[in-house]
């Protein structure tokens, strides 16, 4: 199951369209199958609730910094999990059959350009769990899945397929998250359990005068291993009208034009042509894996 999410400008209501397998709808209604029908609402949930998007109090659209993040919760939405209320952390989603899941937003562990993921710690109301879910760079989660005893990657390896759709959807040049969750704690349990020490060197670390954000960041390590996989997105970035021509004018007036990304070298390099700051007449030179200022150095002067 391959799913594409289209990102327009910010005026326009994202819009969602599915590759492949267009079942997904009928899955999430047939309860004939329990396992898979659990696998697509878990990886919906997580789009529709690890986020830091709002809702507009008089369009009811989805608001949020990153068209990105909006999109996911509109696609969530389009094939029935609909991301229904949220205020002071309390999350209540419709799901297809009708019903309503409700979550406690407990901790929000906030992407930014070194975790390059966030996480939300939620209490899932319906099932009395604390759960935390995830989302972020390929790189950055799938070493933080559960490994099984022959080191393969519990659930990702299962699917030969999973490397295969993050290279092609880089390849197409749209930007790749990976889906995770964890299993916390069972409130119906009074047992204590390592979330309870957490909670606590979490809110120590988030209310310190110095280092704060070191010390959240050390313990959001702590908890963020030994992940469940649960799935792949893919955003297409539509570019602004005129970009293209644009910069191949800059180029023609002897500008030098460079692109500052986050992204993987492969979605770097489409979207490169995309917008036309490469043509295939160039030869591209890829400088990656450099580790230190020598390294650098050295790779520039072989290509310049």
């Amino acid at each position: 199951m391959r799913h594409k999410l289209k990102r327009m400008d910010k005026s326009e209501r994202p819009q969602f369209s599915l590759i492949g397998d267009t079942s997904v709808y009928t899955h999430l209604m047939d309860a004939s199958n329990a396992e898979r029908q659990k696998k697509l609402e878990d990886y919906y949930i997580i789009l529709a609730v690890c986020h830091a998007c709002v809702i507009d109090p008089d369009t009811g659209t989805y608001q949020g910094s990153s068209p990105d993040e909006v999109a996911l919760v509109q696609g969530a939405a389009e094939v029935g999990i609909v991301l229904e209320s949220l205020s002071f952390g309390e999350v209540v989603l419709k799901m297809p059959n009708g019903s309503k899941r409700e979550f406690k937003m407990k901790q929000m562990i906030e992407f930014d350009s070194d975790r390059k993921r966030m996480s939300v710690v939620v209490h899932d109301k319906t099932n009395n769990v604390i759960e935390l879910f995830m989302k972020g760079a390929d790189m950055m989660v799938l070493e933080r899945l559960r490994k099984n005893a022959d080191g393969t990657r519990t659930g990702f390896e299962n699917d030969s397929h999973n490397m295969d759709h993050i290279n092609a959807f880089s390849s197409e040049g749209l930007r790749t998250l990976v889906i995770a969750k964890k299993f916390l704690k069972d409130l119906n349990d009074p047992k204590p359990v390592y979330y309870d020490e957490w909670e606590v060197e979490y809110h120590i670390a988030s209310v310190a005068i110095d280092g704060r954000e070191e010390l959240t960041a050390a313990a959001a390590e702590k908890l963020e291993v030994d992940l469940e996989y649960a799935g792949i997105t893919a955003v297409e970035d539509m570019l602004q009208e005129g970009v293209p021509d644009t910069i191949a004018l800059l180029k023609k007036a002897g500008v030098r034009v460079w692109v500052l990304t986050g992204d993987k070298v492969e979605t770097a390099i489409d979207i490169g042509y995309s917008c036309k700051l490469l043509d295939h007449d160039m030869n591209v030179c890829k400088l990656v894996n450099l580790t230190d200022a020598a390294q650098t150095d050295k790779a520039l002067r072989l290509v310049l």
